[in-house]
């Protein structure tokens, strides 16, 4: 009795697509073997036919087919771009079947790797300067020789220091790692997205150590953080909510206000500048001169479309060589991400998680370089409760048309100390108007979307 014959099971295209997509070495050779015996290139035969001396019964070799042989070396390059798609593809492949936590725990292999590389260069780049120190330093206290033969002069002294400055790594290159931005316009584009990129890595990390990765609920907290090893005093703003939109809706409507696209009304003795970068990056400067104080808030902001979340990035710059007379004022020190992801399960729906940090002790209190490596004092401590009770009284619904003014009030009104540093209210007055502005461009395309929902469920 013949046993049933099994059915076959579903084809697995990326199995089968190493067969077509040749993996092995032999595919190569026989290219490379069939374009030698098509002969040597029209450039080869035209070098050999001048080299060599004419003659009068010299025998004509046969006409080659170069048609051929340029459609093999375009098969070949298509194979190699094949090979290369192929890669890719089984790279986003193995993402979409990963979680959430085991893509964090990649990234964060990743800088690990990263960041252990960095140190080493550090390392390499302070041994190599400590080693230039103690050569002058040789130089400078070697004693003069008499003798009949001539001695360096000062000149040469002076050539053999530059040179060997001149050979020493430049350390204005890597400025951007102090979030500082240099005058040539190369130099500032390179260090932005430097400094952009360096955030959208940290993200993960600062979103486990928030315990806000992978949140469901929504969540909004104002907290004082220290971080491990550290006086730094930091105030951490978390803001996680779900929408009923999918998440290039939230995150498009997000960036619009992040790009600039709804102007945020200016005070008085106040500028705005915004410098587009790319599509998904541009350069803000603003400054505003209160009380006496002009606070500068230079944010570098980017927005970074993947395909299973969206994430947006910011950082102040501390130092700008455009504005020479930052140092004179008060310079916003804030960093934060934004990520959008999609529910699970729903792709109609998303959830948006806000991770804001403010180091309170940079930016508050004049205190002297040595008092600034101790923990806080009481004067702080009463500083710093007070900035935080202002954002939860900011954060709360007001029925009040002039915003400005309620949240000036509320500054002047949450403690005496507060309303001490005019740069801290006005940063903290502009953080508000830009999340009003952001909200509205949030329920707007929220509303747009359930508006299509419903035409396309009537239609």
């Amino acid at each position: 009795m013949a046993t049933p014959t099994e059915k076959p099971g579903p084809w697995d295209v990326m199995e089968d697509l190493q067969f077509l997509i040749a993996t092995d070495d032999h595919l190569q050779d026989e290219l490379t073997h069939v374009c030698e015996l098509l002969g040597p290139s029209p450039d080869e035969q035209s070098a050999a036919s001048s080299t060599s001396s004419p003659g009068k019964n010299r025998r004509v070799p046969p006409p080659r087919d170069y048609h051929h042989r340029a459609e093999l070396q375009h098969l070949r390059r298509e194979v190699e771009l094949l090979k290369a798609e192929l890669v890719v593809a089984k790279a986003k492949a193995a993402q979409f079947d990963m979680s959430a936590w085991e893509k964090a725990a990649r990234r964060e292999r990743v800088e690990k790797s990263r960041s252990l590389q960095e140190n080493e260069e550090l390392r390499a780049a302070v041994d190599e300067r400590e080693s230039f120190i103690q050569h002058m330093k040789r130089t400078i206290s070697r004693k003069p020789r008499w003798s009949v033969r001539r001695r360096p002069s000062s000149i040469d002294c002076i050539l053999t220091t530059i040179l060997m400055l001149q050979s020493l790594p430049d350390a204005s290159i890597d400025a951007w790692q102090s979030y500082k931005l240099a005058a040539q316009h190369s130099l500032r584009v390179a260090a932005i997205h430097a400094i952009a990129d360096r955030q959208y890595r940290r993200q993960p990390n600062a979103f486990i150590q928030a315990g806000i990765f992978d949140l469901d609920d929504d969540l909004f907290r104002a907290t004082q953080m220290t971080p491990p090893g550290s006086h730094q005093v930091i105030l951490q703003v978390i803001n996680h909510v779900n929408f009923a939109a999918p998440v290039r809706t939230v995150s498009s409507a997000c960036w619009r206000t992040f790009s600039g696209g709804h102007g945020l009304p200016l005070p008085e003795d106040s500028d705005e500048t915004i410098e587009t970068i790319d599509d998904h990056t541009v350069y803000e400067r603003f400054w505003h001169t209160q009380g006496g104080v002009t606070g500068h808030s230079n944010n570098i902001r980017k927005y970074y479309p993947e395909a299973d979340r969206d994430v947006i990035v910011w950082r102040t710059v501390l130092e700008d060589a455009l504005v020479p007379h930052m140092s004179k004022g008060a310079v916003d020190d804030t960093w934060g991400w934004l990520v959008v992801a999609p529910l699970p399960g729903d792709s109609t729906k998303c959830r948006m998680t806000c991770l804001i940090h403010i180091p309170l002790d940079l930016v508050l209190a004049p205190r002297s370089h040595a008092a600034s490596k101790g923990p806080p004092n009481r004067h702080d401590i009463q500083t710093i409760d007070a900035i935080t009770s202002t954002i939860h009284v900011l954060s709360r619904p007001k029925p009040v048309d002039d915003t400005t003014a309620a949240m000036a009030s509320a500054v002047a009104s949450a403690s005496p100390s507060a309303a001490m540093f005019p740069a801290m209210r006005t940063f903290l007055e502009r953080g508000k108007l830009f999340e009003l502005a952001m909200k509205a461009s949030l329920n707007e395309a929220v509303a747009r979307f359930a508006q299509s929902v419903d035409m396309n469920e009537s239609v």
